[in-house]
């Protein structure tokens, strides 16, 4: 059974803008509280060093990259015990050309991993809620203000099918039932 545990908060910044601060891992030591120190590339299946600080205590970590996708997301996986695993994510989702929504969080998994999931929640919490807030304060301060691409409307509904009726007249005229 997986187990999650994520912050989100509203951005007064376009989504490529959150992007530029939260992609750029040589300047986490600048802003990040909970990952003060980040190092190697964003690239699909590299291994990326983490530093986390929580509750004033410092754990070193090896993290693999997943999934990345310009101004959308950064996942990464990483083994946190005997049968247990977690995956991390930042994850950026538009709502217009001046804003957007930055969710930080670790899903835990495996046999362990809600017990682990649980018991690092709180600390976590914190954690995730001071990251979130300190890249929202640096993209808002970083953001010229000028619109970037302009996020695409949602699609809309699918029309309903017209319902055709066959009817058949006969020879004079008359419908046939």
């Amino acid at each position: 059974m997986a187990y999650r545990v994520q912050y989100r908060i509203g951005v007064a910044a376009p989504a490529f803008a959150v992007w530029d601060v939260i992609s750029d891992l040589e300047s986490w030591s600048e802003w990040n509280p909970l990952y003060p120190e980040a190092e190697g590339r964003l690239s699909i299946g590299s291994l990326v060093s983490l530093r986390r600080a929580t509750e004033g205590k410092s754990e070193r970590q090896e993290v693999r990259i997943i999934d990345w996708v310009p101004n959308a997301q950064i996942v990464w996986k990483r083994d946190v015990a005997p049968f247990a695993r977690s995956m991390g994510y930042l994850e950026i989702d538009p709502l217009s050309e001046r804003g957007c929504i930055l969710a930080a969080g670790e899903i835990f998994e495996g046999l362990l991993g809600e017990i682990v999931g649980k018991q690092s929640r709180r600390p976590l919490m914190t954690g995730l809620a001071a990251l979130c807030e300190a890249a929202k304060a640096r993209a808002e301060a970083t953001w010229d203000g000028t619109p970037g691409e302009p996020v695409p409307p949602p699609p809309p509904p699918p029309k309903p099918k017209a319902r055709t009726q066959t009817i058949q007249m006969s020879l004079r005229g008359a419908k046939k039932r």
